[in-house]
């Protein structure tokens, strides 16, 4: 009951400040939200004439769980290993800008291939996006904006920017991307870019796969961006469906600057079915990652630190299906590992010398029912194995099965404003006494969450 109140609650105040966004914008028929405050003041003249729109969103949030005191609450990052909504109380999660020109072509590169021809001509386009909240400071990439003045103290000094809770300023993505008409459609990507590995995906872009307001273990595991250049390949076009191969050399993981001078390889297998509605990718990330005894440690995206390379590699397998109606079902599997030699110069920071090694997997499903056009239904269960307390640090490196389920909603007040109230619990199994909530006081959590997004 104590939940239900407090959702209720906060969805009022939410759906109150949602219309008065809303009386005060004149919508555009026929136009989507994004970018509607850039052609407000500027027209619409570089979107109709270069293909090039300029949008973006604001994301606040509102959360509280069941385990934490008040002088938890104000040490900031209280929900975790929960992300999404980290702290507790308001939040400004996300101010994001997009420029964006995309290529015309038969694909979208890290997202998958398009129906219908082969364009005959290269196209050219760009990407940039500027982050700026309690969500910029994971987007940092090492030797790019984490290294900035904007971002200090906070970079360097976690429990401060969480006591704190310092907003960071990021560029999540910085790329170019061009078509060409081989074979059956050829992407390049060139930049710093989302990875592509994994189901769900940090940005509130729409459409997302993403549809609750907190994230997955899975996506806290997966590599978020990566620096270097990725080929995408239409392999397959025609009764059996539609098949995109890809492949790239990047730097590594969050990794502007290489720290063991190896490079890391990306790639996936995107099959979507004839009618678009069953999607399967199996996508990867794979190299060396360690930290070289000679360079400054790139925490916490590598733990580890040796003269020799120790491969670190994540899969993901997500398969997803629209039925013919209101249901929406979704799946991932994934597994990843770290290498460690156990020799005494392979070092874990967390447990020492002799490193030997450390692996993770996990599974989650996804139910959507769509009520109505401006209202769905979410519901959503993962389990995630991390036995050796590697493939959630730093939100936890606790030696655990993580459990959870979510039961959410969206609503989209219009096509500027949606809400996202949401009601989830997990738990843990197999954690040997050892609590990683509340914390560390607590083995289990309840945690009741809203956010509103508003595009523009």
């Amino acid at each position: 009951m104590k939940y239900h109140k407090f959702l209720m609650a906060n969805f009022a105040i939410l759906s109150v400040l949602a219309q008065n966004i809303n009386a005060e914008v004149v919508e555009e028929e026929g136009k989507s939200a994004e970018g509607y405050l850039f052609r407000h003041f500027f027209g619409d003249n570089l979107e109709k004439n270069n293909n090039i729109k300029i949008s973006g969103l604001l994301q606040v949030g509102f959360s509280d769980n069941n385990n934490t005191s008040a002088e938890e609450r104000a040490r900031g990052t209280s929900n975790l290993p929960v992300i999404g909504p980290i702290d507790e109380g308001l939040q400004l999660d996300s101010f994001q800008i997009f420029i964006d020109k995309p290529i015309k072509g038969n694909m979208l590169p890290r997202i998958t291939p398009l129906p219908g021809g082969t364009p005959s001509s290269p196209s050219f386009g760009f990407h940039v996006e500027t982050q700026y909240g309690r969500h910029g400071q994971p987007a940092m990439m090492y030797g790019f904006d984490h290294d900035w003045n904007i971002n200090s103290p906070g970079n360097d000094n976690p429990e401060l920017a969480a006591e704190n809770r310092q907003n960071f300023f990021a560029l999540p993505q910085v790329y170019a991307q061009l078509y060409l008409p081989f074979w059956q459609g050829m992407g390049v990507t060139l930049g710093r870019f989302a990875s592509g590995v994994g189901y769900e995906i940090p940005p509130e872009v729409r459409p997302s796969p993403s549809f609750f307001y907190s994230r997955t273990y899975a996506m806290a595991s997966q590599p978020d961006q990566v620096a270097g250049v990725l080929t995408s390949v239409n392999l397959l076009r025609g009764q059996k469906g539609l098949l995109m191969g890809e492949v790239g050399i990047v730097n590594g993981w969050q990794n502007w600057e290489d720290n063991n001078s190896d490079k890391s390889i990306v790639g996936a297998l995107r099959w979507r079915s004839p009618d678009m509605k069953t999607w399967i990718d199996y996508s990867f990330m794979t190299g060396n990652e360690q930290n070289s005894p000679d360079v400054m440690p790139q925490m916490p995206t590598s733990q580890v630190i040796s003269p020799k390379g120790q491969n670190r590699q994540h899969h993901s397998l997500a398969i997803s299906h629209d039925f013919d109606g209101p249901l929406k079902l979704a799946a991932e599997i994934l597994y990843g590992s770290q290498d460690g030699d156990g020799k005494a110069s392979t070092v874990n920071i967390l447990s020492g010398p002799g490193f030997d090694g450390a692996s993770y997997s996990g599974i989650n499903g996804h139910l959507i029912y769509k009520a109505s056009d401006n209202l769905s239904y979410g519901l959503r269960a993962e389990k995630f194995r991390a036995k050796d307390g590697f493939g959630l640090f730093p939100l936890t490196a606790v030696s655990s099965d993580f459990n959870s389920v979510t039961l959410g909603a969206q609503y989209n007040l219009n096509k500027f404003v949606m809400l996202r109230p949401e009601i989830r619990y997990d738990w843990q199994s197999g954690n040997d006494g050892v609590d990683a909530f509340g914390g560390g006081t607590s083995s289990s959590q309840r945690t009741a969450s809203i956010d509103m997004v508003v595009y523009f």
